[in-house]
């Protein structure tokens, strides 16, 4: 193949001197009316013909058929595949070349065609944090009853630490088997550019599995995940959670119904441990090509292991997400708002009072693509934590800039 067009064997021998040149004999296209169009291109462009002859399997319909059953096959979707090619050789008698390709996929050969897809992800993100350990505004603290109690001067290791942070993060994916689970995995670590913030200096090791399945004709969806958190350079928490999305009703914007069980295991501190059961109900209010807008609620029950202050805890929340498209960006917005109470006071005698704590989150993300497989990513995060133990009331502002290849 050249640049200027190698329209005879001569061309080709001057280009290559020990290059071979076999004619075919035997054409194969999509149709005999390709292989004419074919033949008429190479006589206006005056280059040499040679005469071949189609095989008896030139039907029009039928290639087309052994096309898509091997293209099902190259992209893992075996059962059409195996219905296209038996229906080949069932009522279109090909010829014994033909019917040996196609007794060759339906026996093993078209597993073999496929491939499994990969997709690498790697992001790094310059931020900045206002409040990057939850630290409280307040500078006292008040232990026992609003009558009895004792007020107390916090140092300044309670108040908010500010940095700028680096970040890297790493992402694979992959199915496992044609129509099966697909695993993810990913990686990542964030430190801190200020001293007094590098005791919350990040890592993260996850692995997810997620497949989807259908029941009574309904696409359930799965989610097994682990992730392990290191803090500080220490191993802080290991979670594991398994999820199930399923639809409620037989159409696309049916509101889908969310279990989750999840649970914690705290290293430096085992009192937090606890297991947690969300269930919740997501529903898409709006979608369309260009902007789509989802809100949902969810219950917490969440169960203490260890001697956690407060003991067990329940709560709900609500959320809102709107996703819109103002070319070339693609803009993410989130809302959330949690509530949950402490079923015990949160330590008898000194602080005789069940804790309650409400989040206020927002969100927004901005990407901007700068080819199709890099982008630029803007993100901006405010929290706000009102909690009945002022220890827990704080508020944070997280800004970062993210490169995505």
């Amino acid at each position: 193949l050249t640049t200027w067009g190698a329209r005879s064997a001569d061309d080709l021998k001057w280009v290559f001197s020990d290059f071979d040149i076999k004619e075919i004999t035997v054409s194969y296209r999509q149709s005999k009316q390709l292989n004419h169009l074919a033949r008429a291109i190479i006589r206006a462009a005056g280059a040499t013909e040679h005469p071949s002859q189609s095989p008896e399997f030139m039907e029009p319909v039928a290639e087309e058929i052994l096309d898509t059953a091997i293209s099902h096959c190259k992209q893992g979707e075996f059962a059409p595949a195996y219905t296209l090619l038996r229906a080949l050789q069932a009522q279109l008698d090909p010829p014994p070349a033909i019917h040996q390709l196609i007794s060759n996929l339906i026996n093993g050969g078209c597993e073999a065609q496929w491939t499994a897809p990969t997709h690498w992800e790697m992001r790094t993100t310059l931020g900045y944090g206002s409040n990057i350990n939850q630290g409280i505004s307040n500078s006292t603290l008040i232990l026992g009853n609003a009558l009895a109690g004792r007020e107390l001067i916090l140092d300044d290791s309670y108040r908010p630490v500010a940095s700028r942070y680096a970040e890297v993060m790493v992402g694979h994916s992959q199915p496992i088997k044609p129509g099966g689970p697909a695993l993810q995995v990913t990686a990542g670590t964030r430190s801190h550019a200020a001293p007094s913030a590098s005791p919350y200096d990040l890592a993260h090791l996850g692995a997810a599995l997620t497949h989807t399945t259908p029941v009574q004709s309904q696409p359930v969806e799965l989610l097994g995940e682990v992730t392990k958190l290191w803090l500080g350079g220490r191993v802080y928490h290991t979670s594991l959670a398994a999820t199930a999305q399923i639809p409620l009703l037989p159409h696309l914007s049916s509101p889908n119904l969310a279990i989750s069980a999840k649970t914690f295991r705290y290293h430096t501190q085992p009192q937090q441990n606890s297991n947690q059961i969300h269930i919740g109900i997501t529903y898409p209010l709006h979608t369309s090509q260009r902007r789509s807008l989802f809100m949902g609620a969810t219950g917490m029950a969440d169960r203490a292991l260890g001697q956690r202050a407060g003991g067990h805890r329940t709560g709900a929340s609500v959320y809102a997400v709107g996703v819109t498209s103002l070319p070339p960006w693609h803009i993410v917005v989130r809302m959330d708002i949690a509530h949950w109470r402490s079923q015990q006071h949160f330590f008898p005698g000194l602080i005789d009072q069940e804790r309650s704590n409400r989040l206020m989150y927002l969100a927004l993300k901005a990407e901007y693509p700068l080819t199709p497989r890099q982008g630029i990513q803007l993100d901006l995060q405010a929290r706000r934590s009102h909690d009945s133990i002022a220890l827990y009331t704080y508020k944070s502002t997280h800004i970062g800039v993210s490169w995505a290849v």
